[in-house]
């Protein structure tokens, strides 16, 4: 169902079981997370139905592997995206503080 390629297995390789079994927070979860988890659970409710089927087990345990790659990779684009909210605040006061004039042209110049 789901082939791997050598990058996946690479990056799964250098995984550790702690990031694969952290909790997220609430509001880290998003839509792709929802659509991940809902599979999961029907696989898992497949599962109960059939038996100890080792595809399907192999399918789970390949979609939690995928899921938790897809939340890490989430994470550190979110972190991305804060920092460089962060830097950018940064880098304004500092012209703030340095240049008060540029600083107004700057905002007024990103107002219109």
């Amino acid at each position: 169902m789901f082939q791997s390629s050598n990058s996946v297995v690479a990056l799964y390789d250098n995984m550790s079981q702690y990031t694969f079994n952290r909790k997220r927070k609430p509001e880290a979860v998003d839509a792709d997370d929802a659509f991940f988890m809902n599979i999961e659970n029907e696989l898992n409710r497949k599962k109960k139905r059939v038996g100890g089927d080792k595809n399907l087990s192999r399918t789970l345990h390949s979609l939690s592997h995928m899921r938790a790659v897809h939340q890490r990779l989430s994470d550190v684009r979110k972190a991305e995206h804060d920092n460089l909210n962060e830097a950018t605040k940064q880098m304004l006061n500092l012209v703030r503080y340095s240049d008060p004039t540029s600083y107004v042209e700057l905002i007024n110049g990103h107002k219109e």
